[in-house]
């Protein structure tokens, strides 16, 4: 039966390889569940008819639960290659798990939480159900106070996670400098969060401070090899992979993530993404260098093939930073907690991230209204070079109360903390029957917003496809946020449909408001605008500049003034 029943599930698996997110279990949850290890030294393994008296280590011999003393995640703190499968049929119901500060795995050979095939069981995804009591509660956290050494290295994949109670709990929560965790093919629904990812608080101790080392030589990456760091004398003892090595008074006046050392050649090897380029020196003097526990950043969180349903405040909350990124993801029906400040996804304090190629359905109604009332996905804080490309944004018609916009990046804090996106990239995305706001951005600069389609249909109220700022330039000087400049808007398709829209003054195509007695500058060019009280508007303020060319309305007529009716 055994043999039948897998060559079975290899010939389904084949047929239905092209589905993004998959409830059916791929080719390494057979292997695991024949015993290979998948290039591991360890697998442990546990399904709800096991024992914890068993060892764990086949599946013939698994554990029974997944906490507590003797349980699955035993030594998961200090665990170095080592799988953890949960059998596919198999439901936990599980108190929330303590945090897990593991500092022995690496990117390289990450601790790994998935799913394995027992012969002739269930086909179901590993469930497990959260008892959730706070909005803090968590299935796993990896987490640790100020001064944390790095930790690298986790993967969840192929499991289903959801709480008692959808107003409480969390899936994953990460902070205090986690890089490389991989979240793949995850269905996580009913609970809070699925997703929070924090950074570490400024107070991060130093291993050393401004020390003075005039005798480095910086190569840049090449060849597949890392950038490296070289000193002609010794380094000081107690440098780790991880740790945030900040260098001033050269032309890489910048903070590196250490990726390994060799004391024995003076070298520093260094993660060469663009957030830590390295450009060539020899010996540069006056370099100065501290040496800090940890970058406190959440670098390279990695979110793929997921589904994020039925969450009250969020799918996805909080940085992602130095090439992370969500790709081929599913949101429904999340952010119903309040009225405006839930999400599908919500970033902050974020850089180098890539957000491509997911789904965002039908944010979920807020209870006092019956209306989507917040952001689909919104960026606050300050970021640089975010892109958000190739997603779909969708609301069913007349859904919508007027704070549901599509994609924004703008100011959502107190004055006391200054906003600003530089590099921001918005383009390729399909938006419809959003509320007010398609797409926007504040306190952004160098940024571009092109190639999108927006389309609008409400019977009440007003909407705008563009409107850059979403806040107002005054605003902004107000709380000492950027002034948004150097925005590029072009080759987007921007469509009203209904005569409310054409007819309500407050509607328009493109609203790009520049200067406020500093310079802000726009280039509105290529754009399709059709069915909009106003194609474009953009009242100039002091200082500001626009300039528009090409743009056309639905008669393919030329757009050439700021304000546009006619023809419309």
């Amino acid at each position: 039966m055994g043999t039948r029943f897998y060559n079975f599930l290899i010939l389904f698996l084949v047929s239905n390889s092209a589905f993004a997110y998959s409830v059916f279990p791929d080719m390494d949850s057979i292997a695991l569940g024949m015993g290979d290890k998948l290039g591991y030294t360890t697998v442990r393994y546990a399904c709800p008819d096991g024992d914890n008296a068993n060892n764990g280590l086949s599946p013939s011999t698994p554990k029974k639960t997944l906490w507590g003393t003797g349980a699955l995640f035993e030594g998961i703190g200090t665990a170095t290659s080592t799988i953890y499968a949960l059998c596919r049929g198999g439901t936990w119901a599980v108190a929330p798990g303590g945090s897990v500060a593991n500092e022995s795995a690496t990117k390289e050979i990450p601790i790994v939480i998935r799913d394995y095939q027992k012969p002739g069981g269930g086909l179901a995804a590993p469930h497990i159900i959260l008892n959730a009591t706070t909005t803090t509660d968590a299935f796993f956290k990896s987490l640790s106070g100020g001064g944390a050494n790095s930790k690298e290295g986790i993967t969840l994949k192929n499991l289903e996670i959801s709480s008692t109670n959808a107003m409480l709990g969390n899936f994953l929560w990460i902070a205090n400098d986690v890089d490389y965790v991989t979240v793949d093919n995850v269905y996580v629904h009913d609970m809070r969060v699925g997703i929070t990812s924090g950074n570490q608080s400024s107070s991060a101790p130093s291993r050393f401070l401004n020390t003075a080392m005039d005798d480095l030589t910086f190569t840049p990456a090449s060849g597949g090899n890392l950038a490296t760091i070289q000193r002609a004398s010794a380094f000081p003892a107690g440098i780790l992979k991880g740790d945030s090595f900040v260098v001033s008074g050269t032309a890489s006046n910048k903070a590196f993530r250490v990726d390994s050392i060799n004391y024995g050649t003076n070298t520093i090897y260094v993660s060469d993404s663009p957030a830590w380029a390295v450009v060539s020196e020899t010996t540069p003097a006056g370099a100065v260098v501290s040496d800090y526990f940890g970058d406190g950043l959440n670098s390279g969180l990695r979110v793929t093939n997921s589904k994020f349903e039925n969450l009250s405040a969020a799918g996805i909350y909080g940085q992602f930073n130095d090439l992370a990124y969500a790709r081929d993801n599913e949101f429904r029906n999340n952010g119903f907690a309040t009225a405006t400040a839930e999400h599908h996804a919500y970033i902050n304090d974020s850089r180098y991230a890539d957000f491509s190629d997911n789904k965002f359905f039908e944010m979920g109604p807020y209870s006092g209204t019956g209306k989507c009332g917040a952001v689909a996905f919104v960026g606050h804080g300050e970021t640089e070079f975010i892109t958000i490309q190739r997603n779909y944004v969708y609301q069913s018609t007349n859904t919508t109360a007027a704070g549901c916009y599509a994609i924004v990046f703008d100011s959502g804090y107190a004055s006391a903390q200054v906003e600003h996106h530089d590099n921001l990239t918005i383009t390729g995305n399909y938006v419809t029957n959003f509320g007010y706001v398609g797409i926007g951005c504040q306190a952004c600069t160098n940024s571009t917003i092109s190639n999108n389609v927006l389309r609008c249909n409400v019977s009440s109220g007003a909407c705008m496809g563009i409107s850059v700022p979403t806040r107002g330039p005054a605003e902004a000087v107000a709380v000492g946020d950027s002034i948004t400049s150097d925005v590029t808007i072009s080759g987007n398709t921007i469509i009203a449909e209904g005569s409310n829209i054409k007819n309500n003054t407050a509607t328009f195509g493109i609203k790009a408001q520049a200067g406020t007695g500093t310079a802000g500058a726009f280039e509105i060019s290529n754009n399709k605008i059709s069915g909009w009280y106003e194609c474009i508007k953009v009242p100039v303020n002091t200082g500001g500049t626009a300039t528009l060319t090409g743009n056309t309305n639905a008669t393919g007529g030329a757009i050439t003034s700021a304000d546009c009716t006619a023809g419309n």
